[in-house]
This record gives C-alpha cells, structure tokens and sequence, in this order.
C-alpha cells in the first residue's frame, strides 16, 4: 500500500532570546510517502497556503507575555507562533482533507538570585486563546521565591501545569493505578478531532494495547502510535474540595520514578511565599492519594496533548 500525506501551511511566529527579538513569517508545503516500510519526505512549495498567519494577534501575545520580565524574573527565551494548515492524505484510493489552526508558547523564566528556571508550553487553537494566566501564577511564584521551609506533608494542590505532566507520566506507568478510583482516558478537543492520518479521535480508556491513533508532528517524522488528550478522572463520588498546605504551581525538574516514591522538583506556594522543593508521592498509595481532580481543565501540548486539572493528593510531602 502507498500512503500520501500533504500539508500546506502559513505560519508566523515571534522569538526573543534575552533581550534579542525576531518575528519570522513561514510557509510550507511539503509531501511525505510511505510504501513497504519505507518513508520519504520532501519540501514542495508549489502550492502555498492561501491565508494569511495572525500577525499582529502574535504581536499583541509577545507583547503581553514581555511584561513579566520584570524585577526578580526574566525571560530567557520566549516563542509564540499562530498557523493554520490544511492536510491530506491518500491512501487505498481513497482521501481524507482536514484542517488546523494551532497557537503556541514556550517560554523560559528565570529567577537568577534563587538559580531558577522554568519552562512553560501552552497550547490552543487561537493566540488569543492561550491561557497566559498560567504563566502570570508561575512568573509570581518565582518573583517571591525564597529559602524553602522545613516541609509541608499531607494535602497538596497540584495546578494545571503539574497535573498534566503527571498524567503523561503515569500513563507510561499504568500498573501502577490498576484497579483503583484513577482513570486515564484518551479523550478529544474540539479544534483538533483528527489525528495525523486524518482519522477521528475516540474517547477511549488507556489500555496496555498500543494506540490506534497517530501522531505525526511534521511531514518530515513518520507518524508513530499515540494516545490523543489523555484526562484523568476518579471513578465514584467527586469529593468536596478541601484546602490545602501548599499549591504546586510549576515544574523544575520532570517526574522521575524512585524504590519509594514518583518525585521532582517543583515550585509551591503557601500564602504569599514561594518555594523550590521536592515532591513526593508513595508508590506504594500512588493511586489512592489522588482524593479530588476538577472537572475544569486546561490543555497542554505535551506530546500528542493532555488535560491538567487543579488536583489535590492527600499523604504527598514538600521537603527541602
């Protein structure tokens, strides 16, 4: 079988690095060609998209998310970029058209008195829909960075940027939740219902099997198996929310597995103070100290995406 795949796109975005800014508007069109077993890809640039990227809403971006490079933070690097593609794929005779609009953000703080830095990925369909918030709590935090207490141990809030990085990692992990009130799930987004064979995305449970779907990031990478939107989820009564000793609000280091306990470093706040320290979370009760997971959720672009939610885990313990 001889499969296909076209994309044409337009895109535009704005890069700074320290003080040093560049915007850079792009167009492709590229073809990339699987038959027995073997992949091809190559720029054309024939044909190129007829739309034109949000400038001047990039620019808008940049230019909000500049503002918190201020006082005890820095930006160290900082890309924001809005595009559109269209994409087909033939295949058995057969062709699929589907089209995306994707915004992103990356970006790098730093609080150098502390020696601190955080990266941040949002993701959404439109500039104008990234949820920036998320990096003014985060850009805060780290302002008010300080020596870190002695430890907090029990409740804990993990903040959408945790949560999600947490649910990627335990779904590479899922022994560790079998049989418990924790559920994964490949669920779908409204802006992107297909994947990268044009194929839509199902609500399934993550399971041991390998994922139907597949990912395809470029026309230059062949697509590889991958679960779309994983959201966690606890099974029976939601719990009312209690309030916790501190809130997680950022990632220093990823999620790592030890003998005892899943851990990394992290950035938590109690009251108005924020600190760097360790997380972590018995093995042994990993899936029953998940006690509540909001129905709110955020979307992460985290490999093929992910759902973060403001989630609290109880027997968790802060040290320094």
């Amino acid at each position: 079988m001889i499969e296909v795949y076209e994309k044409r796109g337009a895109s535009v975005r704005i890069e700074r690095s320290g003080r040093a800014t560049s915007t850079i508007v792009a167009r492709e069109h590229g073809r990339a060609t699987r038959e027995r077993g073997r992949f091809i890809a190559e720029s054309l640039g024939e044909r190129p998209l007829p739309l034109a990227p949000d400038v001047a809403g990039v620019a808008e971006a940049a230019r909000r998310i500049s503002s918190l490079d201020s006082g005890r933070v820095s930006i160290e690097r900082m890309t924001v970029t809005a595009g559109s593609a269209e994409q087909t794929i033939t295949a058995d005779g057969s062709t699929r058209t589907w089209f995306d609009d994707v915004a992103r953000l990356h970006l790098s703080l730093v609080n150098c008195e502390r020696a601190l830095r955080v990266a941040i990925d949002l993701g959404a369909s439109r500039v104008d829909e990234l949820r920036v918030g998320i990096a003014d709590e985060i850009a805060e935090a780290l302002g008010n960075a300080c020596a870190p207490q002695a430890s907090f141990n029990g409740l804990v809030e993990l903040a959408p940027s945790v949560s999600a990085p947490l649910w990627l990692f335990v779904a590479r992990h899922r022994a560790m939740f079998e049989g418990s009130r924790l559920q994964l799930t490949q669920s779908t987004h409204p802006s992107w219902p297909f994947d990268g064979a044009g194929r839509r995305i199902e609500h399934l449970p993550l399971t041991d099997v390998a994922p139907s779907s597949l990912f395809r990031p470029s026309f230059r990478v062949a697509p590889a198996p991958a679960w779309f939107h994983i959201r966690a989820s606890l099974r029976g009564v939601v719990r009312p929310r209690r309030t916790a000793r501190a809130r997680v609000v950022a990632m220093l280091t990823p999620f790592r597995m030890t003998r005892v306990a899943v851990t990394a470093n992290v950035l938590a706040v109690s009251g108005s103070a924020a600190f760097a320290m360790t997380l972590e979370i018995p093995r042994e009760t990993f899936a029953s100290s998940i006690t509540r997971i909001s129905r709110r959720a955020v979307w992460f672009p985290l490999e093929a995406g992910v759902w973060g939610s403001d989630t609290l885990v109880n027997g968790a313990s802060l040290t320094s």
